[in-house]
């Protein structure tokens, strides 16, 4: 149940990869997350992203979400898995499976 997201590119500069989706999450004024805390604590579409971001990688040292586009900060760097996971948890943020 549910329906992917697309990613439409996804773009390093620095230690930040840009993601942009065909799908918006926040409005045009950007949500921002420090820490799975601060993610956990809010209710938005953007958070819940943040959560899942800070849970599948712990070297992501902030997300940030305005309208289809992701922001996400990574000191350690890129490289391609840090990529996809990023852009897997992204795509599949609104998938839904019930347990069997």
């Amino acid at each position: 149940m549910g329906q992917t997201i697309v990613i439409e590119s996804t773009e390093i500069v620095g230690e930040s990869v840009i993601v942009t989706m065909n799908r918006s999450l926040t409005s045009q004024v950007g949500e921002g997350y420090d820490s799975l805390a601060d993610a956990t604590a809010g209710d938005s579409f953007g958070a819940m992203l943040a959560q899942r971001l800070f849970e599948a990688d712990d070297a992501i040292e902030r997300v940030y979400v305005a309208s289809n586009a992701l922001v996400v900060a990574r000191p350690s760097g890129w490289d391609e898995p840090s990529v996809e996971t990023v852009s897997s948890v992204a795509e599949d943020l609104f998938l839904f499976y019930p347990a069997a």
